[in-house]
């Protein structure tokens, strides 16, 4: 029930976009269960109760920025979204079969100023991910997009503020954090409880007359697994004509 409400809720936004004819790029409600672990290991499967998607491409360059706007990407790249042993001169190379050399490194992330606020004492991740191919701009290849360079900085009590990426030559993005809500005060570098509410934005799109923004809601928890619902809302908010429908 909680995650359906919430799916209601993105469905109505999308169709106010759609009536006042914006451009719908893709777009997509999830909602799946995060782990905290005793091993101090944070975990998530972020459709494993559901999902819906607006399955729609981009039609710039800059539109693929849109990938980069997702806050739970290290599952994804390392099977964990947090692990206590994350600290400041953490270091660790994995080759893959397949040819890609993955990279991290965490420093000390200093001080961050975005719209959300001022943290302070962050973490900085370094992720790299190399793998030979023939063209240097893939930004917009469903085989590579997880590749090049990615930046994320956890502040402690609230998480992840903000997520630099690099693709190829051409591309890059900067997702920062413009709100979050905290019922019980925060505690680590991620802290999960019901009501958390962090939202991201993609700066260089939303200058540029966009929406690109992702939220994520824990929603309910027992025994350490919380429901967590996620929506990613891109589309241009082209007021020239430009329609779209499903």
């Amino acid at each position: 029930m909680n995650a359906a409400l919430r799916e209601i809720v993105f469905l109505e936004r999308m169709n106010d976009y759609l009536k006042k004819d914006y451009r719908i790029l893709p777009s997509e409600f999830k909602a799946g269960f995060i782990s905290v672990k005793d091993d101090g290991v944070t975990t998530i499967n972020d459709k494993e109760v559901c999902w819906f998607d607006l399955n729609r491409l981009p039609t710039k360059i800059e539109e693929n920025r849109y990938r980069s706007n997702n806050p739970i990407w290290l599952q994804s790249l390392l099977g964990k979204i947090w692990d206590d042993k994350w600290i400041v001169g953490y270091d660790e190379e994995e080759r893959k079969e397949n040819g890609e050399v993955r990279r991290l490194s965490i420093t000390d992330g200093g001080i961050i100023a975005i719209k959300a606020g001022t943290f302070e004492n962050c973490l900085k991740f370094t992720l790299s991910l190399e793998k030979t191919i023939d063209n240097p701009n893939y930004y917009a290849d469903d085989n590579v997009w997880h590749c090049g360079t990615k930046e994320f900085w956890y502040a402690p009590g609230v998480g992840i503020v903000k997520i630099d990426c690099v693709w190829g030559n051409m591309l890059t993005s900067n997702i920062e954090l413009v709100f979050c809500s905290f019922p019980a005060k925060g505690s680590g570098y991620l802290p999960i409880h019901i009501g958390n509410k962090w939202v991201y934005e993609e700066m260089n799109l939303t200058a540029k007359n966009y929406v690109c923004r992702t939220s994520l809601e824990i929603a309910s928890g027992v025994d350490d697994k919380y429901l967590v619902c996620i929506s990613q809302e891109t589309c241009f908010c082209d007021t020239t004509g430009s329609s779209s429908s499903f």
